[in-house]
């Protein structure tokens, strides 16, 4: 009916010739002016008859059992490069590429292409040693009333599938990642030989021709627990698609359609769901269940977890004029030379102890004027008591420096005869 309503458009603003020009029509209706002279050669009969054969003959059906061959052979070829290699074979075809591009699209659901993927085996019948990792993230989750997003990382082992859950309030940093690997293989019972990742940034910091820079602090991590960082190629998520699996099925099944009071209600119910539903089902793969397949046939194939010293929590802070940062309602220095910067902030949980303060003194030896220091250091602990940032004062009543011991010295005879 379209085709019909532009052909008469077309006739009558041409008018045999005594109305509109074949250059106006186009710019009027948008139509090429090839397509103009077809519809102003033809007559009514010869117009009816087109439009009702819809599998009327096209110039390019002569070369379609070429073009098949060639994505049958590539099918991932691009309408460019079949243009020019069309044209190569047949210099004198009077088509252009956007008509093939059409033809094209019509051609390819019909041609199976025989460049498909060539997949390997997954390690997944091997227990104890492939844990695969992705993370995700759920917007608009009610906590306490209000919207809010939800980031997690989940972690499935490929030979019991078994699965750990841990969320964050914020976007995952590096820090938060290694936290949640150590809750993970705690709540593992033990640490598989490798973990599957994505190129995210909190593993890969860039990749070129696949060698892959990790990132420093998360792959010294690994390092220190001996785990294996393995890297999927980009864009492949079918690397790791039982995670993949698991993600879908944590923000489908377990945070999605809940109401939650605060935060740690979110925790406790995620923990419930891993307990009670999620490694607790019969697998639709394996047909087993996951926490009992684990304790039979995994836990022993795991490696032990030497938890390694984790990564303090960093902050970053504006330094301001006079060289002072704020940090926990209180103001600390940094040398001058930061002043007006924006400067990382590294937190530590270390309690002061006697130990520390004798360490100063022998350090800086006659240069601390000993009554002077030990009254400072006293005030400033009792200061931080106070505070809340230390749990007692470590010099209040034990310290004691150690003094020379008493000089002794010798009367000679001439002073004892003076003194008479």
């Amino acid at each position: 009916m379209k085709d019909w309503v532009m052909i008469h458009k077309i006739k009558a603003m041409y008018d045999e010739g005594r109305g509109s020009s074949i250059k106006e029509i186009e710019r009027a209706l948008g139509v090429s002016r090839n397509t103009i002279r077809k519809y102003l050669r033809m007559d009514e009969q010869e117009v009816e008859r087109t439009l009702s054969d819809r599998q009327r003959y096209k110039v390019l059906d002569e070369y379609r059992s070429y073009l098949k061959s060639l994505l049958s052979r590539y099918g991932d070829l691009k309408t460019p490069k079949v243009y020019r290699k069309l044209k190569a074979k047949v210099p004198e075809l009077d088509v252009s590429e956007r008509t093939l591009r059409r033809y094209l699209q019509q051609l390819r659901p019909l041609v199976a292409s025989t460049q498909r993927r060539h997949y390997q085996p997954v390690i997944d019948d091997v227990p104890g040693v492939q844990c695969q990792v992705d993370g995700g993230e759920l917007r608009e989750v009610n906590i306490g009333g209000v919207q809010r997003t939800v980031y997690f990382l989940v972690f499935v082992l490929s030979y019991s599938r078994l699965m750990y859950v841990s969320l964050s309030p914020r976007p995952i940093d590096t820090t938060t990642f290694i936290h949640m690997h150590d809750a993970a293989f705690r709540y593992f019972g033990g640490i598989p030989e490798e973990c599957v990742y994505d190129q995210t940034k909190l593993v890969v910091i860039k990749e070129e021709f696949r060698e892959v820079a990790l990132n420093h602090r998360f792959h010294q991590y690994a390092s220190s627990v001996g785990l294996e960082v393995r890297v999927c190629a980009g864009y492949d998520p079918e690397s790791k698609g039982k995670v993949e699996a698991g993600v879908k099925f944590v923000k489908g099944d377990c945070l999605y359609g809940d109401l939650y009071r605060d935060w740690s209600a979110l925790a406790d119910h995620v923990q419930t769901w891993l307990d009670e539903v999620a490694n607790c089902r019969t697998h639709g793969t394996t047909g087993l269940v996951p926490r009992v397949h684990y304790d039979e046939q995994e836990r022993c194939a795991m490696g032990p977890y030497l938890a390694a010293k984790l990564p303090a929590e960093q902050q970053t802070r504006k330094v301001d004029k006079t060289g002072l940062i704020s940090y926990a309602a209180n103001k600390y220095s940094v040398p001058m030379a930061y002043q007006q910067r924006t400067v990382q902030v590294t937190t530590a949980d270390h309690e002061l102890e006697p130990r520390h303060c004798y360490q100063y003194f022998e350090a800086n030896g006659e240069r601390v004027i000993a009554r002077r220091t030990i009254e400072v250091l006293r005030h400033m602990c009792t200061i931080a008591v106070q505070w809340g940032l230390l749990k007692r004062n470590p010099i209040k009543g034990e310290l004691r420096l150690k003094t020379p011991k008493p000089r002794q010295r010798y009367v000679t005879d001439e002073e004892l005869v003076n003194s008479h």
